[in-house]
């Protein structure tokens, strides 16, 4: 009687709750009746992190709670290789659709369409998508995705490029509905508006700081808002959207916390201003994870995990005096210039938010080969020569390194790659280890997704890259000093933070790759469609062994989250066992 009491106290306390009313007005769907009881997912990435610059957060304070959840919580840290190029799109089109090859780098001339593409263009980055789904949905289908480039095949797609911004859930929601939402969570709101308030005040100190140290007047006022804006708002909106979506018990959700990525880029992954995005990242994920632990509809998982890392870089126009585009065109000896596309992009708030509905200029069409072309939007690019032109390639990669102090350039070789650097010339794979010249588990991965890589339909004629390696610090074709893309070796760590439970290391290789992830994840979403061959092992001794167990109840007591299911009973014998071991020993 007491127990059936309580059941019903709770359905009428989750209807009137904040979530329960909030779900109510802004009409959101709800998850199936029988799906009590079963696992969710909850995927948080931390854009841009390295697993050096994760281990020195937790180790100085600046995550407290992902150093809780490693030490207390029953969690494991895994090294993540996220592929090359390491880019977004290039991780999330491998962890959501098992491609490894679906883009060159984050900026690309495709020729199919003429058009130089860039995956902050939601034209550009549906269009990749699109061709993508026609081999797989998804892994989120029917679930939730946020700030991401591609949607994953979610049903509701918020801040994504490929998804033109907010989904048609929110859009179509009344005014009144969406005051509510600000209404109900007016203490999220207020700590974001005293948030704001310090990051422009941290962010007007970094600009007078960028001023003395040469940054342009215009560029810097114009990060500023930006920096508040994604390193604050869109964070708390996405948390507060993702404790609403595990409420109402979706079977997934994948958040992208991306505050960490833009400052890591523009004052270095391991400067000040980076690392104190992480604090309010790591109470963000808090947030979503105590949302999780409370849900009453499901059993969630939450990963937390980092698409890529990031370089301290140098911009090549300071070492070399201009940019790559000039290099080019004096080694060229053309009067037309190349077209450039490996500025810093600024963008707007609505821009970086995925709300605007950008239109690529006309100035960034591929001209019908009639000009070069440079696509390099940090420290790995791609140059795509003009038709007309008909020298000496090789002859060119050469003064590239020489003259126009390049540190390496690459070029398509038969089935293989040759790399020229300032010192001497490589050929991959077979001198693979050789030009990379480090100790990581993954090091022949590295060298076969290189290779792949330069052989993509949309690859340049050259590809250029700025790792130096112990010759000097990596530079960037772009106006940043931290940047993503090419061979270092920060970069290409990202990490994995796990439940011990997830077995997502099937081979035992020692590191993790996206596909790995996104194994793991299929068999928390669709076990019955995983391969025998990818299912969870079960041990030998598990299928082997006899086991007796004894129990004994002194009282009842119903379970506090209401869920009854098998996992928290496995739980709690897993607890009472660990008791029982203690005991033993103790009168032994």
């Amino acid at each position: 009687m007491r127990a059936s009491l309580l059941r019903v106290l709770r359905r009428w306390g989750r209807a009137w709750s904040r979530q329960g009313i909030l779900v109510h007005l802004l009409q959101l769907v709800q998850t199936e009746s029988n799906s009590k009881g079963k696992r969710g997912l909850v995927m948080i990435q931390i854009d841009a992190l390295s697993r050096m610059e994760f281990e020195r957060a937790m180790a100085q304070g600046d995550m407290p709670f992902l150093k809780h959840l490693l030490d207390k919580q029953h969690y494991r840290l895994s090294t993540l290789y996220p592929g090359l190029p390491c880019t977004t799109p290039r991780v999330q089109a491998e962890l959501f659709y098992g491609e490894r090859d679906a883009v060159p780098s984050f900026s690309f001339y495709d020729r199919s369409r003429d058009r130089i593409a860039m995956m902050y263009y939601p034209q550009d980055a549906r269009h990749v998508e699109e061709a993508l789904q026609e081999h797989d949905p998804g892994l989120l289908g029917q679930g939730i995705a946020y700030s991401n480039i591609f949607t994953g095949g979610a049903r509701e797609a918020h801040f994504c490029i490929a998804g033109l911004g907010l989904s048609d859930v929110l859009l179509k929601s009344r005014f009144i509905s969406l005051l509510l939402l600000l209404v109900f969570h007016v203490a999220s709101l207020l700590r974001t508006v005293v948030l704001m308030g310090i990051e422009t005040l941290l962010a007007l100190i970094d600009c007078l700081r960028g001023l003395f140290s040469g940054y342009d007047l215009w560029k810097e006022i114009k990060f500023v808002p930006s920096r508040v804006a994604v390193c604050v708002l869109l964070r708390d909106l996405v948390t507060i959207g993702a404790g609403l979506d595990v409420f109402r018990g979706m079977p997934v959700v994948h958040a992208n916390l991306m505050g960490y990525h833009e400052q890591s880029h523009r004052r270095g992954p391991s400067s000040r201003f980076a690392h104190w995005t992480l604090k309010g990242i790591d109470r963000a994920v808090k947030r979503i994870y105590r949302a999780a632990q409370r849900s009453t509809l499901r059993e969630y998982d939450v990963w937390i995990y980092a698409d890529h890392g990031q370089e301290e870089t140098m911009p090549y126009h300071l070492v070399q005096g201009c940019s790559m585009n000039k290099t080019l065109d004096t080694l060229l000896e053309i009067q037309a210039p190349s077209q450039p596309t490996n500025r810093q992009v600024h963008m707007g708030l609505l821009d970086r938010l995925g709300l605007s509905r950008w239109s690529i200029p006309e100035s960034l069409s591929g001209g019908s080969g009639a000009q070069a072309v440079v696509t390099a939007l940090g420290p790995y690019g791609h140059i795509y020569l003009p038709k007309y032109w008909d020298g000496d390639r090789e002859a060119l990669a050469v003064r590239l390194c020489e003259e126009g102090g390049v540190p390496l350039v690459m070029w398509r070789d038969g089935e293989g790659v040759v790399v020229h650097s300032q010192d001497r010339r490589y050929h991959l794979p077979q001198e693979g280890k050789d030009l990379l010249q480090r100790d990581v588990p993954f090091l022949e991965e590295m060298v076969q997704d290189l290779v792949r890589a330069c052989h993509h339909r949309h690859a340049g004629d050259l590809i250029i890259c700025g790792w130096q390696g112990t010759r000097g610090p990596t530079l960037s074709f772009a106006r940043e000093r931290g940047g993503h893309g090419g061979l270092g070796l920060r970069e290409t760590e990202a990490f994995a933070l796990l439940p011990n439970h997830v077995v997502a290391d099937e081979t035992g290789k020692g590191y993790l790759r996206p596909r790995d992830l996104r194994r793991a994840a299929q068999a928390v979403l669709t076990p019955e469609r995983v391969p025998a061959e990818h299912r969870q092992p079960v041990s030998p001794l598990a299928r082997g062994a006899r086991l007796r167990v004894m129990t004994y109840n002194v009282h009842s007591l119903p379970c506090v989250g209401a869920k009854t299911t098998k996992r928290t009973v496995c739980l709690g014998v897993s607890a009472a066992s660990h008791m029982a071991g203690a005991l033993s020993c103790a009168l032994s």
